[in-house]
């Protein structure tokens, strides 16, 4: 998750600087682990990381209606993704 912030330009209203990405609006986690990315919408800019294939408990990831650029990684690891 540290990855993906530091790649992500965010709006003031995504404060992540909280070093618990679980405590980071618009991220849900489940039993400590990152379940769900909700920032479609929100004004980010920049890229995705190949991290982010390993955010293996990610069930929901929604980065829609931003400026994301450059290439995805697989997110073949990633099986619980609806």
């Amino acid at each position: 998750m540290q990855a993906l912030k530091k790649s992500l330009t965010l709006p003031s209203s995504l404060d992540w600087s909280n070093v618990d990405p679980c405590k980071w609006p618009q991220v849900m986690c489940g039993y400590d682990r990152v379940a769900e990315i909700e920032i479609g919408s929100h004004g980010v800019s920049g890229t995705l990381p190949p991290g982010v294939s390993r955010l293996t408990a990610l069930k929901r990831f929604e980065v829609m209606n931003n400026q994301l650029s450059g290439a995805l990684s697989s997110f073949a690891g990633l099986t619980q993704l609806q």
